[in-house]
């Protein structure tokens, strides 16, 4: 007994649910043939030679002995020979695909039959063959006489005692043409000596005669077996059905979502490879396939297998076995118009696998895979691959393999799901300038917007990434977000435009279909909190903090981003991190409280020249503070029944706060900070100002894109006068829908203030999860990084020398995965490339965003980070954190240095 959990489940399943058939013989079923035409192709040069050897394979295969398929060799027989010489080898393969009628979907079966045999002396009788291609088998006989089973290839005794490679009286295995082929002896068991069997590990390649011998008569039961369980994997796939029966949902960088098939290629290294395809649900790792499934280490434990396996099938030119994976990219916009979508080669990222076992292994999937339909390339996982292609390029043209970098193959889809949910609302077309959608909308974005409202459903025709803020705020939200190329011409999307619609994001594609009022109620009030909500303060502290004095317990008094842009000083270097100050809620209170006069002064700026001023009686019945005046701008009926009026009235509002005098003392605090870069008061730094509330940056809600940040600069008077600005913005109109929406009291919201030295034309910017977010398997980061502050999270339309585009940043994943038999390596895959050309008017200074040492500095304190903040949020195996870095300027263009300005918990 192996010891190994799965093993006895698996076996069950194998020798379980299978077919079976009772005939006068074996009877193998309508099945696909197994075709070898790619052991014949790979041994040619030249696309006539290659047609030369499929005219082989006619002649050699399809008339083998047994007469199996007769009609169909004919007909396959006949096209070949008759084919013009021009006919492509893919042409021709798929014509014997289609010429294979009438086959299961799976090669699998059982049967039992009685066979009398008249023998005199050492008389031999033939009671049938096994066809070429027949997977995993096993015959079996039963009789009370002395009855010995034989299996012969051609002239080539392989069972048979007097002549055979298995010739003995006791359980032998021999290897033969990439099988095991395994003999009970010729004694039988306790029972009889007519008790035998044979089994055949591995995919027969050519037809096998089966013989019984014996001394006397004798009625022989004949039972058999072959095939894969569909539940465990296949020898072929004959349809796009039995590829998706046996696919999952891709976790592969860029891919996420879309169907991944994985495969085994045994015996690569020889003329008899095997191809199997695995369930990829059902036995998810190619080592457990070969132990549980194939059975090809019966004598080790698990441990020991996985040590064989992966030295037998990774990392060496010299290997046995090649595992890797099928990707269908259904929605890759295909040049070849009768062309749709396309399937990718993917090998483990940091395998160097050599370039004639890639070619061979494209030749073996293609002649396995009918649904193929020729529109397989290779697609390199990494750096490692991409270098081993770019030396052997030729190689690869001549035999015909076409390989896809990640820049075409992730920038040319039609579709990609963002945020897998579904909501309801009237289904817009928003333009730049359009008045701001609301929770009741669907929406086309023609741009990535900046600012964003809750809305009911999120399209943009324009490609976005995991961090941008619009898919955060989607995921935060629920809501469902996708991009979908010229969305507003799609057919299936234009008739529904300004009607109220169902919209649901799939990873597979979207649905948008008529919906009614009733169904958008319904919906509206399911997502939507029933109670209210009321965000956790402290309004104690009342005077700034400098950040070396906080910890991330402090997020109650100054909000979560100041909290823990100062907790980073606990597990980073000194300068890699902001250091300044954090205003407190409690400041941002008292200025809303304080009474302002009626009197007003035209200061040539806001609209109506109202100019609130503090009253000198803070008791004048005349004053209202701020609170009392949006009090009363909320309580007005076309404030509550009108998203645009209140994105007008919030507007102004805004205005009057930014014009609201801070008073001498608050000034003077505020004044103060200043001195922390400039001890001797010649201020000549620009400070810059963050919002840090109570109600963002938090575990489930990170608020991106809510409020809104500043710059003093020196030349701009108090430093209270930039403050105001962030105060100010937390009655932008974004921020409050969302708390409306989230019943979240506006009232127990308050606005901090995170202040340091301003970045500045910094060299990068970037934004990174500190977890591997494609598969938790294996440690690693996601990654975006842009040129100089063209943003990553809000993208704007750049020039290049292809005209005005959309800013694309370096997408790239860092994976911790095996790399030897012993060892792990961290391996970068990129999934898109920057298309920034100039940055500051100048070319771009580097090929890629990042330096490598760069990107190991990050990596390191993206592990520092996940692990300190893990434990200070008690978070789970799927905890990260969010964070933004930059690589800062210099005065004299040398390289800056890496800081990390923000970090939040990650939402999933």
């Amino acid at each position: 007994m192996k010891n190994h959990c799965h093993a006895t489940t698996l076996f069950g399943l194998i020798m379980g649910v299978v077919s079976s058939s009772q005939a006068s013989g074996f009877d193998w079923e309508e099945a696909c043939p197994e075709t070898n035409i790619s052991q014949w192709v790979a041994s040619c040069e030249s696309n006539h030679d290659k047609q030369f050897c499929l005219r082989s394979f006619s002649r050699d295969y399809l008339n083998h002995p047994s007469g199996v398929y007769s009609d169909k060799a004919v007909r396959v027989k006949n096209f070949l020979y008759d084919t013009a010489t021009d006919q492509t080898p893919n042409a021709l393969l798929n014509k014997i695909w289609e010429l294979n009628t009438g086959c299961s979907d799976y090669d699998h079966g059982k049967g039992v039959f009685n066979q009398h045999l008249s023998l005199v002396g050492e008389s031999v009788k033939v009671i049938g063959s096994i066809p070429a291609g027949k997977a995993q088998v096993r015959i079996n006989i039963s009789t009370n006489q002395d009855v010995d089973l034989q299996l012969y290839d051609g002239d080539t005794a392989l069972v048979d005692k007097n002549s055979g490679l298995l010739n003995g009286a006791d359980l032998a295995t021999v290897s033969y043409q990439g099988m095991e082929i395994t003999y009970s002896g010729f004694e039988g068991d306790a029972n009889s000596a007519g008790n035998e069997f044979i089994t055949l590990s591995g995919i027969t390649s050519s037809a096998l005669r089966v013989r019984l011998a014996g001394h006397q008569d004798a009625e022989v039961t004949v039972s058999y077996q072959w095939g894969l369980d569909p539940s465990l994997g296949a020898t072929y796939i004959i349809n796009r059905q039995v590829y998706n029966d046996l696919s999952v949902r891709s976790a592969t960088p860029g891919a996420i979502g879309i169907r991944e098939l994985k495969f085994i290629i045994k015996d690569i290294d020889t003329d008899f490879p095997s191809v199997y395809f695995m369930h990829s649900e059902h036995v998810p790792l190619h080592i457990d396939f070969a132990y549980d499934v194939l059975d090809w280490y019966p004598t080790l434990n698990y441990d020991e297998a996985y040590r064989v396996f992966n030295s037998s099938t990774y990392f060496l030119d010299a290997r046995k076995h090649l595992a890797g994976s099928i990707l269908a990219h259904d929605k890759f916009i295909n040049p070849y118009p009768a062309a749709k979508g396309l399937y990718t080669l993917q090998l483990w990222p940091t395998d160097p696998v050599a370039a004639p076992l890639i070619v061979k292994a494209h030749q073996l999937l293609t002649a396995k895979m009918r649904v193929l339909d020729g529109n397989l390339v290779y697609f390199p996982g990494s750096d490692t691959q991409t270098n081993i292609y770019l030396q052997n390029q030729a190689y690869f043209d001549d035999n015909e393999v076409a390989v896809i970098d990640s820049e075409t193959l992730f920038d040319n889809v039609s579709y990609t799901a963002m945020n897998l949910a579904e909501g309801y609302g009237t289904l817009r077309v928003v333009n730049e300038g359009d008045p701001t959608p609301s929770v009741n909308d669907v929406v086309i974005f023609t741009f990535i917007p900046n600012d964003l409202a809750h809305v009911a459903g999120i399209i943009t025709d324009t490609v976005q990434t995991p961090l941008s803020h619009i898919n955060l705020k989607a995921k935060q939200n629920n809501t469902p977000n996708a991009f979908i190329q010229d969305a507003a011409e799609n057919p299936f999307i234009k008739p529904l435009l300004n009607q109220l619609v169902h919209y649901q994001v799939n990873h597979d594609g979207f649905v948008i279909e008529p919906a009614t009022q009733a169904e958008v109620d319904q919906w509206l009030e399911q997502v939507r909190p029933q109670k209210s909500q009321e965000p956790q303060s402290d309004l104690s502290v009342v005077l700034p903090a400098r950040l070396d004095t906080l910890r991330h317990s402090d997020w109650i008094r100054f909000g979560a981003k100041a909290a823990n842009v100062a907790e980073l000083a606990q597990v980073l270097e000194p300068g890699s991190y902001p250091v300044g100050y954090a205003i407190p809620f409690a400041m941002y209170d008292d200025f809303m409280q304080m009474n302002r006069c009626q009197g007003f002064e035209d200061d040539g700026i806001t609209p109506d020249g109202k100019y609130r001023d503090l009253c000198d009686d803070s008791s004048d019945p005349n004053g209202k503070s701020l609170y009392q005046q949006i009090q009363q701008i909320m309580a007005a009926e076309a404030f509550i029944n009108s998203p645009d009026v209140r994105l007008e009235q919030l507007k102004d509002f805004r205005k009057e706060v930014r014009k609201s005098e801070v008073p001498a003392d608050m000034a003077e605090v505020l004044e103060s900070m200043r001195y922390f870069w400039d001890p001797d008061g010649d201020f000549t730094h620009s400070i810059r100002l963050r919002s840090s509330t109570n109600n963002e940056d938090l575990a489930g809600f990170n608020g991106a894109g809510l409020y809104e940040s500043n710059t003093h600069h020196p030349d701009e008077g108090l430093i209270g006068e930039s403050v105001k600005k962030v105060w100010a913005s937390l009655w932008t109109s974004r921020a409050f829908e969302e708390r409306r929406f989230y019943r979240i009291d506006h009232f127990k919201t308050y606005m901090g203030v995170l202040v340091h030295l301003s970045y500045g034309d910094e060299q990068v910017n970037g934004v990174a999860v500190t977890k591997n977010i494609y598969d938790r398997n294996w440690e690693g980061y996601y990654v975006n990084a842009q040129y100089g502050e063209i943003s990553v999270t809000n993208p704007e339309p750049i020039v290049t020398s292809e005209g005005e585009v959309g800013a694309i940043p370096d997408e790239f994943l860092l994976a911790r995965l095996v790399s030897s038999d012993t060892d792990y390596s961290w391996v970068q895959q990129y999934i898109r490339r920057s298309n920034v050309e100039t940055v500051y008017g100048q070319p771009v200074p580097t090929i890629n965003v990042l330096l490598d040492d760069e990107v190991r500095e990050l990596r390191v304190a993206m592990q520092r980070i996940q692990s300190h903040f893990k434990a200070i949020y008690a978070g789970d195996e799927d905890f990260a954190m969010d964070i933004e870095f930059k690589i800062t300027r210099t005065d004299d263009g040398s390289r800056g240095h890496l800081e990390i300005k923000q970090a939040r918990p990650w939402i999933d």
